[in-house]
């Protein structure tokens, strides 16, 4: 009896083969998905018990009442567990605040005398953070603070698959996406919002998300209705997330009226597979969406406010005066600086975060100014260009007319721009000479995270 003849699909059922096939597939998800998780998981467990300044005591507060109410009511009182962590460890770097620790806690003596400023969120953030910190508590053994905070880092895994899908679905390189998604790891943003509790957890993962089901609608992949159900739910997580809802809802309509136009200057041949009534619907959904996920939003702060604890109330002394100037001040709020905003500059230079903005920057600009001459992805360029400029000044009207206050956006609040943006550096980068320039920067970053985290944990009392 002879030996069997190697065929060619024999080769490929070998392991060995199908494991190189796989590699060269996903070695950009793989290795980004297995570095963010190594990265993150360090930066977290090298933290103390010492509270991220971005309200994170708060957030807290909300997960230790989870098991005994669900929710955190309009007027609570945060727990007294949380006010002496507050008292003894204090928010990372400043120190302890309120009453000496080991006393009875004196509410007066706490920021906002005490009351909770988390109740106007949904609880799905927080039953997220809960299930997965609960899992890792159980699992080893960690405080069950520190779960909490892990649950960062599948947030962000979850942020840099779907960042993946929408750059590989626009055909940018696989280099290209690695280097951005280690830029976008090496972020401030990243470091402050991954490794701590933070209710802008969902921000990057939605604003991927998004954009690449706008994206697969509009190429006749996925139906409508999914774009809408995902808006709703995002704006559900987090009402600054329907800044991700924009500018879907922006590309979209922006889309829709592109074909128009181009099949009233005689190419029929535009998107033939769309019929009128196809693309009017395709218009008018991002507008369904951003309403819908507003008006779930208005829902929940009604029943917010119907299910009050009491009738204290925060003063946060962030109110702040509103017209025409703020509206001015806002254009360039989230543009340069959502990727590398933070909590502390005082111990890292501004400098050192500077290109990421740059980086945002020149991506946005070069994108429109290519559009301009070749129109290239014409209606992506200007919707995620024009959501860069005015998605603060829109936002802060709408918290303006919706809460009748009004306080200076922080640039975190862009994050679901940040995966629009890069996408725009993606598609105009080709050469790859500046991709090795900036993985050695990212890789630098990274170490300058580590080391910033051991640094605090040092000063931590």
């Amino acid at each position: 009896m002879g030996l069997p003849v190697m065929t060619d699909s024999l080769m490929e059922r070998h392991p060995l083969k199908s494991a190189k096939k796989f590699w060269l597939s996903y070695w950009v998800p793989v290795s980004l998905l297995a570095i963010s998780v190594a990265y993150l998981t360090t930066v977290t467990l090298m933290h103390t018990f010492s509270t991220s300044p971005i309200d994170e005591w708060v957030y807290i507060d909300y997960l230790v009442k989870i098991p005994s109410q669900w929710i955190v009511r309009k007027g609570e009182i945060v727990d007294p567990f949380v006010l002496n962590l507050l008292a003894c460890h204090g928010t990372s770097p400043f120190g302890p605040i309120g009453t000496l620790c080991g006393e009875v806690p004196v509410l007066s003596d706490f920021p906002n005398t005490g009351i909770s400023t988390a109740d106007p969120y949904t609880p799905l953030y927080f039953y997220s953070a809960f299930g997965v910190g609960e899992l890792v508590h159980f699992i080893t053994g960690l405080p069950e603070l520190t779960g909490w905070r892990l649950s960062g880092v599948v947030w962000f895994s979850g942020s840099i698959f779907f960042f993946w899908l929408l750059l590989r679905k626009w055909a940018v390189s696989n280099l290209t996406i690695f280097v951005f998604g280690l830029l976008l790891l090496s972020s401030p943003f990243v470091w402050w919002t991954y490794t701590y509790v933070s209710t802008d957890s969902s921000s990057l993962f939605f604003g991927a998300l998004l954009l690449f089901v706008a994206t697969k609608y509009i190429r006749n992949e996925i139906a409508g209705y999914w774009f809408v159900i995902f808006a709703v739910v995002a704006s559900l997580f987090k009402i600054i997330n329907l800044i991700s809802v924009g500018v879907a809802a922006a590309y979209l309509l922006a889309d829709t009226i592109w074909v128009f136009t181009q099949r009233r200057h005689g190419d029929s041949a535009f998107s033939p597979n769309k019929t009128t009534k196809t693309l009017v619907y395709q218009g008018l959904i991002g507008p369904i969406a951003l309403a819908l996920g507003a008006g779930a939003q208005w829902a929940w702060l009604r029943i917010n406010s119907l299910m009050a604890a009491s009738t204290l109330s925060a003063d946060q002394g962030a109110s702040h005066p509103f017209g025409i100037e703020e509206l001015f001040i806002q254009l360039t709020s989230f543009l340069p600086r959502s990727i590398a905003s933070g909590a502390v500059d005082e111990y890292i230079p501004g400098f050192v975060y500077a290109p990421l903005s740059w980086l945002t920057i020149v991506s946005v600009l070069a994108a429109v100014l290519v559009t301009l001459k070749y129109q290239n992805h014409f209606p992506l360029v200007v919707a995620v260009a024009a959501s860069a400029l005015l998605a603060a000044p829109l936002l802060a009207v709408m918290l303006t007319l919706v809460t009748h206050s009004y306080f200076q956006l922080p640039a975190r609040y862009g994050a679901g721009l940040i995966p629009g943006m890069l996408l725009l550096g993606g598609l105009v980068i080709k050469a790859k000479w500046p991709l090795w320039v900036f993985m050695a920067y990212a890789i630098s970053l990274l170490g300058l995270g580590v080391w910033f985290s051991h640094y605090l944990a040092f000063l931590a009392p």
